[in-house]
């Protein structure tokens, strides 16, 4: 895991903050609202390509070997490919 630093890669930094925010419950002070920026400790889980395995736990060799979907030839659905409906779900939790 690396430590993020604000001064290093802001934008980074605010997308963790307002995420821990959000899967936290709790209502997002902006960053542009704050006197200063608060003291949290924001990472990034990195890794060597060698260390990251599929479900089968077969090692993954090239980025070929990661079976990407073509969401194309893909039946419609109201499922999204991210966490964007947890996170709105929650925040509709919140605001009532």
């Amino acid at each position: 895991m690396k430590m993020l630093d604000y001064k290093d890669d802001p934008e980074t930094w605010e997308k963790g903050y307002n995420l821990l925010y959000i899967c936290n419950d709790r209502a997002i002070k902006p960053l542009s609202e704050r006197k200063v920026i608060p003291g949290i400790y924001i990472g990034v889980i990195e890794c060597d390509l060698k260390d990251v395995t599929a479900k089968s736990e077969f090692p993954l060799r090239s980025v070929e070997d990661v079976p990407f979907l073509n969401v194309y030839e893909q039946e419609d659905d109201e499922v999204p490919f991210d966490i964007s409906d947890i996170i709105a779900d929650k925040k509709a939790r919140r605001d009532k």
